[in-house]
């Protein structure tokens, strides 16, 4: 009787403790849901909500998620994965200074980060005179759990530029907000195909927003 009685109350407090036991997902809009982590990577997190332990499993982008509260009460602040992962779409407006030649010319650029070292772009401006494009990667130094914004960069892109094909060899700094600001600036070596002789060096300052 006193070992049924035992077994009785063992299996109340588990009960009970597996009902208390439970994790949180607190979104960058506010909200808290009480739920129970099955799963979880750096792009998304898979549930089930607590209150329904045999319902649907339920997938969440972590963009939309600031911190995981764990059951034992460990935070896992989302918010502070690099923001190249999490907003990795930019949309940025530049100016660019030749620095061996007079003049200069304003672009339009749109980016997307593969991963938060690796970026795939497209620019387009103008001097007036003639229109520039190029498209190409770009390669950050950072990691993907980083805190830090900033970051060094290189790359290699490919366009035309008064008729002639171009290749593009930047180096600079980056700079992303965790809410999606963007700056950098870099020095470029711009390269004409049709002369081996000819090369023209430029100061360029971007400023923008990821998503």
């Amino acid at each position: 009787m006193k070992k049924t009685a035992f077994l009785v109350f063992y299996a109340l407090v588990l009960v009970g403790f597996s009902t208390y036991a439970q994790d949180k997902i607190i979104t960058r809009k506010g909200e808290e849901l009480n739920v129970k982590l099955i799963e979880q990577n750096d792009k998304e997190i898979k549930y089930r909500l607590s209150n329904y332990p045999e319902g649907p499993l339920i997938s969440m982008n972590t963009r939309r998620i600031k911190k995981l509260i764990y059951a034992d009460g460990t935070e896992n602040r989302l918010l502070n994965i690099n923001p190249r992962f999490r907003m990795p779409l930019g949309i940025n407006f530049g100016t660019a200074l030749m620095l061996n030649d007079e003049g200069g010319m304003f672009t339009l650029n749109v980016e997307y980060f593969v991963i938060p070292q690796i970026s795939i772009e497209g620019d387009i401006g103008s001097d007036f005179e003639s229109f520039y494009f190029v498209t190409g990667a770009k390669f950050h130094a950072n990691r993907r759990y980083t805190k830090s914004g900033f970051t060094p960069f290189t790359g290699v892109l490919f366009g035309t530029f008064y008729d002639h094909g171009i290749a593009q060899l930047p180096l600079g700094v980056n700079y992303m907000a965790p809410f999606g600001l963007n700056i950098s600036f870099s020095l470029s070596e711009m390269f004409y195909f049709n002369s081996m002789n000819y090369n023209e060096t430029y100061a360029e300052l971007k400023l923008g927003w990821h998503f």
